[in-house]
Formats: C-alpha cells, structure tokens, sequence
C-alpha cells in the first residue's frame, strides 16, 4: 500500500470532520457571506467559530 500523504499540503491540517443541519435561511446567509467575501462555506464557518470564540473571552474578561 502507498503511504503518500493525500491532499492539499498546509501548515495547519484539518482532521476533524464535522456534520451539521442548517435551516434553508442559515445556509442561504452562509452561501451569501462565503460568496461576498471569497471563501468557502467551510472557511465562513471556521470564521464564525473564531468570532464568536473572541465574543467569548471578550464578555468573560469584562465580569
């Protein structure tokens, strides 16, 4: 067996494969966004994630 690494080659590899369920309207403003910015829908979500983890820490750090 060839035990060539497949795939696209990046300093940050992504190996947690996640599974969601979205309304019809969640998906249609993540469409919207990813295409108005140029990324993909998984780059808006990991964007997403990354917003409001800093919404997070910010409302913690002000208790």
């Amino acid at each position: 067996m060839d035990d060539t690494p497949r795939g696209k080659v990046t300093d940050d590899p992504k190996f947690i494969r996640l599974e969601i369920r979205l309304t019809e309207d969640t998906k249609a403003m993540l469409d919207y966004c990813a295409e108005a910015n140029g990324y993909s829908m998984a780059e808006g979500i990991r964007r997403g994630i990354a917003m409001l983890y800093q919404q997070t820490i910010g409302d913690e750090t002000k208790e």
